[in-house]
């Protein structure tokens, strides 16, 4: 974008991204390293959470929830937590393999059911959206006022995306937006939301998964766990006041 600097990739908008989430089937590596997935995003929600109300249970809602590895991991933690996943093999195996229920559609159609909210999460999402602008609008439909925002995404201007240039494993077909901090906050402050916090989110994963994903041979590396940043971001903003 000329005037904000925002980074996105050439879409359609004519063209039905929903009917494809709603088709996609899990790749095999969500639920292979579901541990870590939980782990990882239980950093994120951690640093979320201590700007919260001082209450159990809050009431939560995540958005693109996955296989519910959040949505079960927030339940554990005593909070009442809606998640909403387009993708039906996602809702079908989160239902068998996490013992949760989401919300098979998008937020749009949620919406039909209202709500208010103490906290959402967008972890691993926002970079996928064919519109982010109004999703965020929605999101602020929701939210109570003071209430949390918790987004994670890749950050076009962290240093692994600067040393990799084209090879960044964040550069993926399906993510449609690349945000860096200053344009996610831009984004956010159209709908009433104030950025209170914003660093980097670290991933553990074993060894050979890195190596995988780089591309390079993995087969008799030893199971070692290796903590990293991977050019990813979480960022938390609050909202301010009511939405007109």
């Amino acid at each position: 974008c000329v005037e904000c600097g925002h980074i996105f990739a050439d879409n359609d908008p004519k063209e039905n991204l929903v009917e494809k989430y709603e088709k996609a089937e899990d790749p095999g590596s969500y639920f292979k390293f579901w541990e870590y997935r939980e782990l990882n995003c239980d950093r994120a929600i951690k640093r979320a959470l201590r700007f919260c109300p001082d209450k159990r249970p809050l009431q939560v809602l995540d958005i693109g929830a996955g296989g519910g590895i959040v949505v079960r991991h927030l339940q554990k933690l005593g909070h009442q937590v809606v998640g909403v996943e387009p993708s039906k093999a996602l809702v079908k195996m989160a239902r068998e393999k996490m013992g949760v229920s989401l919300y098979s559609g998008t937020l749009e159609q949620l919406l039909k059911n209202g709500g208010s909210f103490d906290l959402v999460c967008m972890l691993e999402v926002i970079e996928h959206l064919q519109s982010p602008e109004k999703e965020i609008e929605r999101i602020g439909s929701l939210l109570k006022p003071g209430g949390i925002l918790l987004i994670t995404t890749p950050n076009i201007k962290s240093l692994s995306a600067k040393l990799l240039g084209t090879k960044w494993w964040s550069f993926r077909r399906m993510h449609l937006h690349y945000f860096s901090p200053n344009t996610l906050k831009a984004l956010a402050r159209k709908f009433c939301f104030r950025m209170v916090y914003e660093g980097i989110f670290m991933k553990t994963f074993p060894l050979s998964y890195y190596l995988q994903n780089l591309g390079l041979p993995c087969n008799r590396i030893p199971q070692i766990n290796f903590t990293a940043s991977l050019g990813d971001m979480t960022v938390i903003f609050k909202k301010t006041k009511k939405q007109q």
